[in-house]
């Protein structure tokens, strides 16, 4: 009797681990295959452009991984009910670049490459941060929350490296009231990567003025997805002055929504100087 006992015992057990082994193993392949997959994924870190000068070329640069090698990154406008494709060449001066970097420990995210600049956040210990750029021992980042500005290097542990790209928009796209643009990269093996369909918004420099003079400010669109509503007049100079970050006497980056963004990039040149052939 005792042994029947044994036995019955025996096969449940046993059936018990087979039946785990048959429901487990699918999730186990899921897993290691989704790590195989990010680990050589292609990557595109990119810092949104929100406004810019009408009738003046706008540039538009990416930083992106190429651990299996970049065959092509692409520059999709569109514009006054056009629609272009062009090739962004890679930036050879800027030489390796840092695309995905982890947080060694909780540190805080500025508006500008100082620590003199004001503090728009904290990233945490961790974290994993795109970077769009490096300057002066500073690390320009985007969080998954949308959490952008500069963050120290020495508190960054650089997971991914790759290159530069980068292009001017010609001015003769630039003089409607807004663009939209997407960048497309495809690496050696046909994988592709793509930033959202982002959207400029294009103002002439007496409108600009205007922006920053109170009371005289006209009302600027804020972007809401693939939409588009009205600002309040009132809050327009901040909308504005908080999301700016100069590119001497060029393209406007967005940069901050507060109205403590004091990096303003002046010793940068006002465009890329590299031109797009278009299809």
């Amino acid at each position: 009797m005792r042994q029947l006992v044994k036995n019955e015992t025996l096969f449940v057990l046993l059936s018990a681990i087979l039946i785990t082994s048959i429901l487990v193993m699918p999730f186990i392949g899921d897993i290691s295959q989704a790590q195989t997959v990010n680990t050589n994924a292609l990557i595109v870190s990119h810092q949104p452009v929100k406004i810019g000068y009408k009738g003046r070329p706008l540039s538009i640069t990416a930083h992106i991984n190429d651990e299996t090698g970049i065959r092509n990154v692409s520059l999709v406008v569109n514009y006054g009910g056009n629609s272009k494709t062009g090739n962004i060449p890679e930036l050879t001066a800027e030489g390796i670049v840092p695309v995905l970097a982890q947080v060694t420990r909780d540190t805080k995210v500025y508006s500008g490459a100082s620590t003199r600049n004001k503090v728009k956040g904290k990233v945490y210990a961790g974290e994993i941060l795109n970077v769009t750029k490096v300057k002066d021992g500073f690390y320009r980042i985007i969080t998954d929350g949308g959490l952008n500005g500069y963050v120290t290097s020495t508190d960054l542990r650089t997971q991914k490296t790759g290159k530069a790209f980068g292009v001017s928009i010609p001015a003769t796209m630039t003089s409607e009231p807004f663009i939209t643009y997407q960048i497309v990269a495809t690496d050696m093996t046909g994988n592709t990567a793509k930033t959202k369909v982002n959207k400029v918004t294009l103002y002439t420099q007496e409108e600009l003025a205007a922006m920053r003079t109170p009371g005289n400010a006209p009302t600027p669109t804020a972007v809401s997805g693939d939409e588009t509503e009205a600002a309040p007049a009132s809050s327009s100079k901040l909308w504005l002055l908080a999301g700016l970050a100069a590119v001497g006497g060029g393209a406007y980056y967005i940069i901050s929504q507060q109205s403590d963004d004091d990096d303003k990039d002046k010793n940068l040149p006002a465009t890329v100087d590299v031109t797009i052939e278009w299809e």
